[in-house]
């Protein structure tokens, strides 16, 4: 290795080197404001005459006289950019002469865009932008560059640099000057000999200069090579992988790719436990692909040939707003439906991996899109009962149970995605048609969700032709959000003001309209109107209702939840059975296996109370314990181990959602928690009490599950 301290002047313009950007680097990627900082350190030094250090140039001879940019690339180009600039700007031939043959061109160079050949060869995707740049003057820019081309950076940062150049002339600056300046430029130059590029590329880039782990892994994966060997994969593979699910896709389709070939998301890191994401991918790849040395051309080559197998099925599961749903084919559309409608992207990994099965004919067409209709039930169903539905983890060991050899995988796969538990449980039907009838539907969904669930119920009725566009629709709040004095006086009347909130947001509060703004929150009278004259079948009906309060709204929304569970199935024979009505728990079972779950009786300090609701199980425990000893029930006002280490009890229940006044001492309890949440919150009390009174309270604590 050589290294030496020299100006950004002498290294450009000295012998008759080409600046080779190899294929594995990344795009030239620099921003307005990384360019801002270069022009303004080069423009304080036209006043200061000194020197002013930008980084280090690390590269790799190849050949006579190409050398190869290993680290550096970035300020290497926006140096040729800005005297480009000053290049289109300047007047002074002999300036212009002294520009173009230090900075710009070399004559002897075995590149050519067919006409100059220039000192810079940049990588494919920048290469023809960069020489056309290059090529051209100034005063004919506009008419050979595309609307696609002047949105490079290379052609954003170039005018940037005629602005502020121009800006700088105007404040009476030289141009002579300004060029005078680049020379004041200083870099460390390393020209590595024997060294392993990787390392050193690592070594410079481990203060974290904007690389991802994407450019970092393809880095590792192509440096090493010889520079031939390079061009050829990064060609025919790599580039190929970034044009079927483009750039922006890259770290995620890796990240997926790493967990579908580990069958699994964990990870130990640094010696703890760790999941795989995007931060740390560069590690958990070197990690499982150790046996890559980084000079086996073969080994690469293999590898790039599975990742690009698997590029060409994970397009398929990427789509935007521009997509033409009606041109899809039908596996696409279902594809849409789980990855585009549901946002299911830890679905991919699970994916890949049936996709693979069908291409390779071990199953039919049909059989995929059944199991995909099973993925999409699953991923629909927890996002209702919001459950933690598809994780990375879960499909990687959806994965772990599918690769066996099996007769029927249909009846496997069913097996295995019904094998979760808790939080990952596939909900059951009447763990979905709860959460439709009197959960917060449009909470959980939002907009999007919630207008994808009334769509495909209306698309799923017997006389559904005439129905509107998907685009066109939007979703309505029957009884609104807001309410106007009308609907509060009727509300009033009915007895019905206390059920507002509770009703509000429900399946059977909810319609698809193709007039939302112009029903605002009118009175119901006035809607029916509109009503009468829609083209969805669930929104015309509405028109033949007299009523409009929380009975009505409950059953609609049962009405059509049943409809719903017809369409996101869940085949009874494998619904989860791991609950038995018969049994009695404790707060130290498996407490995310009571989701969905309501409990029946519960004993606390040795009384027992039948119950509705696990909110009633907390406000009960509290009630029991603060009896028991109020002082120590004080206590717990400054403990800091609840759940999530929230503030559960307090002075005031001021920014509690939900509260529960416990005993005379004006103390509240936060009760707007999931069931899991609210069970670890007693567990909690009760240990604290065991701790303060050396007893066993928290083990005797017990309940049973109402039958549905």
């Amino acid at each position: 290795m050589d290294v030496r301290k020299d100006s950004i002047y002498r290294f450009i313009s000295a012998g008759e080197a080409t600046f080779v950007i190899p294929v594995y680097q990344r795009n030239y990627d620099w921003k307005r404001d990384n360019c801002l900082q270069l022009f303004n350190d080069v423009i304080n030094l036209t006043a200061t005459h000194k020197t002013h250090f930008i980084g280090t140039i690390c590269y790799k001879s190849h050949g006579r006289n190409d050398f190869v940019i290993i680290d550096g690339q970035q300020r290497l180009t926006s140096i040729m950019l800005m005297m480009k600039a000053i290049y289109d700007i300047c007047d002074d031939e002999k300036l212009r002469k002294k520009i173009n043959d230090r900075y710009l061109i070399n004559d002897y160079s075995k590149y050519s865009d067919g006409g100059k050949k220039l000192k810079l060869k940049p990588i494919k995707k920048d290469e023809s932008v960069f020489d056309k740049l290059m090529g051209t003057e100034k005063a004919y820019l506009s008419e050979i560059f595309s609307v696609e081309e002047k949105v490079t950076n290379i052609f954003k940062n170039y005018e940037l640099f005629i602005e502020l150049t121009q800006k700088e002339v105007a404040r009476g600056k030289s141009l002579d000057d300004i060029e005078d300046a680049v020379e004041g430029l200083e870099i460390v130059e390393i020209c590595l000999t024997d060294e392993n590029p990787q390392v050193i590329f690592e070594s410079l880039n481990s203060t974290g200069l904007g690389l991802t782990n994407t450019d970092l892994l393809r880095n590792y994966l192509l440096m090493s090579l010889a520079y031939k060997d390079q061009e050829v994969l990064y060609q025919n593979y790599w580039m190929r992988i970034e044009e079927l699910i483009k750039s922006e896709n890259m770290e995620q389709f890796l990240v997926d790719y790493l967990i579908l070939k580990r069958k699994s998301n964990d990870l130990t890191e640094n010696g703890k436990k760790a999941k795989i994401t995007s931060k740390n991918l560069y590690y958990a790849f070197r990690k499982q692909f150790r046996q890559i040395d980084g000079n086996a051309k073969d080994q690469v080559e293999s590898l790039f040939i599975d990742m690009r197998k698997y590029a060409e099925i994970y397009k398929h599961f990427l789509y935007d707003e521009s997509t033409v749903y009606q041109n899809l084919s039908p596996v696409d559309k279902k594809l849409y439906e789980l990855f585009y409608n549901l946002g299911s992207k830890n679905a991919s990994i699970l994916i890949l991996f049936i996709y693979e099965k069908m291409d390779k004919g071990e199953l039919s067409e049909e059989i995929f899109i059944e199991l995909l209709d099973i993925c999409i039930s699953f991923a629909f169903r927890s996002k209702v009962c919001n459950w933690s539905g598809f994780s990375a983890q879960f499909s990687a060991l959806t994965v772990q149970k599918l690769d066996v050899p099996t007769e029927d995988f249909k009846i496997l796969f069913w097996k295995a995605i019904t094998s979760g538990r808790g939080r990952y449980a596939f909900p059951s039907d009447r763990n979905f048609i709860d959460a439709l009838v009197y959960g917060n539907v449009y909470q959980s969904l939002r907009s999007a969700g919630s207008k994808y669930l009334l769509y495909t119920l209306e698309k799923n009725l017997p006389h559904s032709k005439e129905l509107p566009p998907y685009s066109s629709g939007s979703v309505e709040h029957i009884l609104p959000r807001t309410l106007n004095d009308e609907w509060k006086k009727y509300l009033k009347e009915q007895g019905d003001s206390e059920n507002y909130e509770k009703y509000t947001q429900t399946l059977g509060n909810l319609t698809l309209t193709n007039y939302n703004s112009e029903l605002s929150n009118n009175f119901f009278e006035s809607k029916k109107e509109e009503y009468a004259k829609s083209n969805y079948a669930y929104t015309n009906e509405l028109s033949d209702i007299t009523s409009w309060i929380s009975t009505d709204i409950e059953a609609r929304g049962k009405r059509m939840a049943d409809a719903a569970v017809k369409i996101w199935k869940l085949d009874n024979e494998y619904t989860a059975t791991t609950i038995d009505t018969g049994e009695t728990y404790t707060l130290f079972s498996d407490l995310p296996s009571f989701l969905g779950q309501k409990p029946a009786t519960v004993s606390v300090l040795g009384e027992e109370k039948q119950i509705k609701s696990w909110v009633d199980f907390l406000k009960f425990a509290t009630d029991k314990f603060y009896e028991e000893d109020p002082k120590i029930f004080l206590e717990l006002l400054s403990y800091d181990n609840f759940p999530g280490k929230k503030a559960v009890i307090s002075r005031t229940n001021e920014g509690m959602k939900k509260s529960y006044e416990v005993g005379k001492d004006n103390l509240f309890i936060n009760t707007n928690y999931d069931t899991v949440d609210l069970l670890r919150i007693i567990k909690c009390i009760a240990e604290y009490y065991d701790k303060a009174t050396d007893s066993s309270w928290s083990e005797d604590i017990w309940f049973t599950i109402r039958r549905n």
